[in-house]
């Protein structure tokens, strides 16, 4: 299992909030495995900021990782 460090969505908008580019960066990161996951007929299910984690890279650049696939589901 991954060790992530970082705040999950919930934490990071209740205690600072976000500028509008780092929202976008985040939607936009978010996109790209939940496009995926239903590619691959899989449903996440609980998806919500708690299960977002938001890290920063040494040079600066936001890294997104939705956690908590232990609701997902295959799709028919």
């Amino acid at each position: 299992m991954e060790l992530i460090e970082g705040e999950n969505l919930h934490h990071l908008a209740e205690a600072q909030g976000l500028l509008i580019d780092d929202f976008y960066e985040v939607a936009v990161q978010c996109l790209e495995p939940l496009s995926f996951a239903q590619d691959n007929d899989l449903l996440h299910r609980d998806i919500k900021p708690g299960n977002i984690m938001v890290s920063t890279t040494p040079s600066g650049k936001i890294l997104v990782k939705i956690l908590d696939f232990g609701l997902a589901k295959f799709s028919e």
